[in-house]
């Protein structure tokens, strides 16, 4: 999809998830670093604060780094 944008939030983070995210060298992937640990509250801020530029019919799914997508669902 040319118009599908990933969106992946990090919270400093200490596994390899950027490295395995980069890896991908897919445009439509953006990568958010965080310069200092957020809290929860202030890290769902920052999906408020993309979605506020966001195309008014975007659809759009949110997923934790605990929670699972599974292909039909």
């Amino acid at each position: 999809e040319a118009d599908l944008r990933l969106y992946v939030l990090d919270n400093r983070s200490s596994d390899e998830t950027l490295a395995l995210v980069r890896s991908f060298r897919d445009p439509r992937i953006v990568v958010e670093e965080s310069a200092a640990e957020l809290s929860i509250e202030r890290s769902w801020g920052r999906v408020l604060d993309l979605l506020r530029g966001a195309p008014p019919d975007s659809l759009v799914t949110l997923i934790g780094h605990d929670d699972l997508l599974y292909p039909d669902s």
